[in-house]
């Protein structure tokens, strides 16, 4: 089985592409290419395998003179803002996302509590195979005794949230909102509770208690998350929350019922803080090729540019970097907030989602219905030749089209689009389109498909 690898970090199935030897190189490889002094961070998400790493992990810094701190089960942005406000060398969190629990992975965060770019990454790749495979197999301490600083860590991040210049806490709290949370068992299952207390919530949780059972399918799309649907029926609540096992990513649940899709967490923080914060019109919101043209057409109605980076969140965080933007994210659910940390978090879009209903006195389907509707349709093609062959044949064809090429293809026209790129984690060619109504974009990938036959 071959291990995936990209920007994003490293997945593989357990004890199969994935293997004890593999996570001490790895932990090594990467102390080597971080700054000399400091501790390097070590975190995961709920899946049993992930405890084992992190004493192989330990053992393997140790060897090499190197400090680690553990914070053991917490959501990946948790840990990315631990590492950048405690100022350690970096971190090592083991998640595989949002892949099944069989799976786990890596990833890499820099001192700047961001992930690694394509070139430490490479730097990684290089040291890894530089280190000998087999000086790991003998004497690696799997049972590595370490102090649990998880709490610490969650309230930390906790208290950053809740003081945020946009968060109105006090506004929140007068409402006494009922929300169900869906954690899928993994690494929100304490903090997106607490926090959700914290700012005066009565809170109802599904799937969120530690277990690599994550109780559904862990991706937080609309056909996963029938239970939390179900449950704010049920419980007459005013909004769900779900996440993926790592919490980077949030999707919404409206009052109805109705799960909203993960592309409406982002618009609706762009149009919360672009309504009621006046500097964040004063630079450009980012977020990648592949989001939704809903934030690009709430962008314009404040008169605000959106700029777009190629898929991944360090490339989203670069160019929020440099362009000082305030706030950007993905479709995906993720939601970057510049004051509080630069990657995607699911607790910082649930704080701006309860203000947002606090400040609107409307409920969250009244304000998902007053926002431009467009609607994505995803599909793949196996690739039988290099993409490369692929998109040169649709450039040449769609030549008349204003075309973006800076990640694979992206045809652009008046209110619909088509991005066509070469997956970074399967030999597939990823085609996503966006349109007016499902059915155009349906046939919007159609035409791809057969351009390419």
């Amino acid at each position: 089985m071959t291990l995936i690898k990209s920007i994003s970090g490293i997945r593989g199935l357990i004890d199969e592409s994935l293997n004890p030897s593999m996570i001490a190189r790895y932990a090594q490889a990467f102390s080597l290419i971080s700054p000399n002094h400091g501790k390097i961070l070590l975190a995961r998400d709920t899946r049993n395998s992930g405890k084992e790493y992190i004493q192989i992990a330990i053992s393997a810094l140790e060897r090499i003179s190197r400090k680690s701190i553990v914070v053991d089960i917490v959501p990946t942005p948790t840990a990315q803002f631990e590492v950048f406000s405690k100022g350690y060398a970096g971190g090592i969190v083991f998640t595989a996302s949002h892949n099944p629990s069989d799976w786990n992975g890596i990833k890499f965060i820099g001192p700047e509590g961001t992930f690694i770019n394509q070139e430490a990454f490479n730097r990684l790749e290089d040291e890894f195979k530089n280190l000998s495979n087999t000086e790991f197999l003998e004497n690696l301490d799997d049972k590595q005794m370490f102090k649990d600083e998880s709490i610490d860590c969650i309230n930390a991040h906790l208290f950053n949230i809740e003081n945020l210049s946009i968060i109105n806490k006090n506004k929140i709290k007068k409402n006494n909102f009922k929300v169900v949370v869906d954690c899928a068992n993994g690494a929100t299952s304490i903090a997106l509770p607490q926090i959700l207390k914290n700012l005066g919530c009565k809170v109802i949780k599904i799937n969120s208690n530690y277990n690599e059972d994550f109780g559904r399918s862990p991706e937080p799309i609309p056909k996963n998350l029938s239970q939390l649907c179900s449950k704010v029926i049920e419980t007459g609540s005013d909004i769900g929350f779900a996440t993926d096992p790592d919490g980077d990513r949030l999707s919404i649940v409206d009052n109805k019922g109705k799960a909203l899709g993960e592309e409406i967490t982002l618009a609706l923080s762009i149009y919360y803080v672009l309504k009621y914060f006046k500097k964040f019109r004063n630079v450009p919101i980012v977020t990648n090729l592949s989001t939704s043209l809903i934030s690009e057409k709430i962008a314009s109605k404040y008169n605000t540019r959106l700029m777009r980076s190629s898929v991944g969140e360090i490339n989203v965080v670069n160019l929020m970097q440099k362009e000082c933007a305030l706030i950007g994210g993905e479709g995906n659910g993720g939601v970057i907030l510049a004051e509080s940390h630069l990657g995607r978090d699911s607790l910082v879009g649930a704080a701006i989602i309860l203000n947002l209903i606090s400040n609107e006195s409307l409920s969250i389907n009244e304000l998902f219905n007053l926002l431009p509707k467009f609607y994505i349709e995803k599909s793949t093609v196996h690739l039988t030749n290099s993409s490369d062959v692929y998109i040169k044949k649709l450039k040449e064809l769609y030549s008349n089209d204003n075309i973006d090429e800076k990640d694979g293809l992206k045809i652009i026209r008046d209110n619909e689009w088509v991005h066509i790129r070469k997956s970074n984690t399967e030999p597939i060619l990823r085609i996503i389109a966006e349109s007016k109504s499902i059915e155009r974009s349906k046939q919007l990938i159609e035409e791809i498909k057969n351009e390419i036959k």
